[in-house]
């Protein structure tokens, strides 16, 4: 996984960008990927699709000492990303109002803030610390951005592995954030070996794994098949899973949905280490789109967010933690399997169940317990994982039992 990240890596992945489609290219080598364009200016709902984004330099020189302070060619986050072009001579305060410094968690006095003023656009630069108190006040700079918006196509990566329905849960990485590895290319390293894994496997739903920009791809997304949409039963919003921290799993926005049962089950399984909040409790990405009312599709976030390099040029390969990532693909398949499995089971059988003459008198408790009353709990309506969560009982001891029942033609 840490290889597909390295080979991502150095490309300028803006929105809308002749990056972001070499990266799609590049995954497409992974997976068999269908590619879904989206021009320029095309309404989604209140958005809109942005114009292609180019830049050829940007240099901020010092005009009375000749010092170069920052220039993309040395390290393209220096520019805003998405920046206007700017040609001038500037004050200090001028320039003040169009410089970040700040970084979200870093310490580090030499770390170059990212910033992408996608949806306000504006002209800027990016300084570390160190280089911001560097700036004399008294001096004028020389701003040179060159940089051009043209009419383009924003892309959309779709593997699709098909189940025995038409039933869909849909896995969603995000593709955008420039010369970021974590944040977020570690997911779509996992994604990607997720699906190729998949492949191999009988499943019940049909498997869509959707590469694109972040927020604005989901959008275009759900705009395009909006009268299409009944057969997503779950989405997992996969993002930055390449660093040592907790899991952390963001609820669907009802905060009732199996999903969401699901994925904690899976995390306990797994012996994980993880925290599970509130829908948007904590940080937040494309399961704002999905879990929107008017569109009601149970969506999940999953990641290992925050981290000190969070934004930052210091987001690189290096800090990838291949653990963190095996982690991560084993808590996407194992969640993937969990659900797919889920079904509503129906009682063929009258009175207490002799489990012990089938194998499934355990000696242990609790165990015993939920196994007993997970039978009284079948009423035709709830699933099998549904049953679970209320009993507070391991998904895959319920839905092991429910399917070895199944078998036995004990349950419909």
């Amino acid at each position: 996984m840490l290889k597909i990240i390295k080979r991502l890596y150095p490309f300028n992945r803006a929105l809308v960008s002749a990056g972001e489609d070499k990266a799609m290219n590049i995954i497409s080598e992974y997976l068999p990927l269908k590619f879904i364009k989206i021009a320029s200016g095309t309404k989604c709902f209140t958005w809109k699709i942005p114009d292609k984004w180019e830049v050829s330099a940007a240099t901020l020189i010092d005009e009375v000492t000749g010092r170069l302070v920052a220039d993309y060619k040395n390290n393209p986050l220096h520019l805003f990303v998405g920046s206007l072009p700017f040609e001038g001579v500037v004050t200090f305060a001028e320039l003040d109002k169009h410089l970040r410094h700040k970084c979200f968690f870093s310490k580090n006095k030499n770390a170059i803030p990212y910033v992408f003023p996608y949806y306000n656009l504006d002209w800027g630069f990016c300084l570390s610390e160190n280089q911001y108190k560097k700036l004399n006040r008294k001096h004028r700079y020389k701003v040179s951005i060159k940089v051009a918006y043209k009419k383009g196509y924003l892309t959309i990566g779709e593997s699709v592995i098909k189940g025995k329905t038409k039933k869909e849960i849909l896995v969603i990485a995000h593709v955008d954030h420039p010369y970021q590895a974590n944040d977020n290319l570690s997911a779509v390293a996992v994604a990607i070996k997720v699906a190729q894994e998949i492949k191999s496997k009988k499943i019940n739903h049909t498997i869509r794994f959707l590469f694109l920009p972040e927020t604005i791809g989901s959008i275009a997304y759900v705009a395009r098949r909006i009268k299409n949409l009944k057969n997503i039963k779950a989405v997992l919003v996969i993002d930055i899973l390449g660093n040592k921290n907790r899991i952390l799993v963001q609820k669907t926005f009802d905060g009732k949905h199996p999903l969401n049962y699901a994925c904690e089950s899976s995390c306990r399984n797994l012996k994980l280490k993880h925290e599970i909040l509130e829908f948007r409790e904590l940080t937040g990405s494309d399961e704002l789109i999905f879990n929107d009312p008017k569109i009601n599709i149970p969506a999940v976030m999953i990641t290992t967010w925050p981290y000190e390099e969070y934004h930052t040029h210091l987001d690189n390969p290096s800090i990838i933690s291949k653990e963190a990532l095996e982690n991560g693909r084993r808590l996407i398949l194992k969640i993937i399997r969990n659900f797919d499995r889920d079904f509503v089971p129906r009682r063929e059988w009258v009175g207490p169940l002799m489990r012990g003459k089938i194998g499934w008198f355990l000696d242990k408790r609790p165990e015993d317990w939920q196994l007993e009353l997970f039978g009284y709990m079948i009423d035709g309506k709830r699933s099998v994982v549904e049953i679970a969560q209320e009993l507070k009982m391991d998904v895959e001891l319920a839905l092991n039992f429910a399917e070895d029942l199944k078998k036995r033609k004990l349950l419909k």
